[in-house]
């Protein structure tokens, strides 16, 4: 069986996977992509932007978020006292 891009799949019962990983040498994400990233809603994203604890940048519309920035608000996270 080929695929659009020519490859052949030779099992039909393996399971398509849609998630994409990230490069490592991204240096923005959007917001959606911050979102996923991170396991929190794109309301979660915006409010931890509103109260200052993510810091985005814009260009034109679009709303970036830095990776250094993504992961620092990442590392800062308060721990799960039961995990």
């Amino acid at each position: 069986m080929s695929t659009r891009n020519g490859s052949s799949n030779t099992s039909s019962n393996q399971p398509v996977t849609m998630a994409r990983k990230v490069d490592d040498d991204r240096l923005m994400v959007t917001r959606q992509e911050a979102a996923r990233l991170v396991s929190l809603s794109l309301t979660e994203i915006d409010e931890a932007r509103r109260r200052g604890d993510l810091a985005a940048q814009r260009y034109g519309t679009k709303v970036l978020i830095p990776m250094t920035e993504l992961r620092r608000f990442a590392e800062s996270l308060v721990s799960d006292e039961y995990s």
